[in-house]
């Protein structure tokens, strides 16, 4: 897949913590492959690249650094976002808020997700239910995770809920009735952080 990211020179020297002149000496050596353009007289250097430039230079400390994990969460509820971005950004995950489908759609496309996290409830609105960006994730090969806050006991009509959930084949589906510890758990799975 072609980057969407790039580096200026100085961005990339921030990046490596070394002067820019040390990174212009890499470029021109040809260790480091960049592009000048004219029009901005500054380098670019994709992602790409500079993770390859990171390898041969065995700096897997700074690769680590850089490279971190995104998610889309579904939900209007603002608690829930506050604890899920401040929980995550602990363990360098990169959290976009979204709430209609139409946002999740372009995020997805963008932002690159590795997974889609949707509160139940989005997918049953009676206007802009969250089911085609659910399609998209699921056609890009995201994680889904649906999750809900209701306790089973609860359900007026069991089935017709388990074959809405069926119908949308979300990869994990949790409760955060009695706390968000197993939503963070699942993203933290489908993402592979600890």
């Amino acid at each position: 897949m072609e980057s969407l990211h790039y580096y200026s020179l100085r961005k990339a020297a921030a990046i490596l913590q070394e002067p820019e002149e040390k990174v212009l000496d890499y470029i021109r050596t040809g260790r480091l492959k960049a592009q000048f353009l004219t029009n901005i007289m500054d380098y670019i250097i994709t992602h790409e690249d500079l993770m390859k430039f990171l390898k041969d230079k065995k700096d897997f400390g700074t690769i680590r650094r850089v490279l971190s994990h995104r998610v889309i969460l579904v939900d209007r509820d603002l608690k829930i976002q506050d604890v899920v971005k401040l929980d995550l950004g602990r363990k360098n995950v990169q959290v976009r808020i979204a709430t209609t489908d139409r946002e999740v759609q372009l995020l997805i496309d963008e932002f690159l997700p590795d997974a889609v996290a949707v509160n139940l409830g989005a997918t049953m609105r009676s206007v802009d239910p969250i089911k085609g960006a659910i399609a998209k994730a699921k056609a890009a090969r995201r994680a889904v995770i649906l999750y809900h806050n209701m306790i089973e006991d609860t359900f007026k009509d069991k089935a017709e809920l388990h074959a809405h959930i069926q119908t949308l084949q979300p990869d994990a589906v949790v409760g955060i009735a009695r706390g968000l510890a197993p939503l963070l758990d699942a993203i933290r799975k489908a993402v592979g952080v600890k």
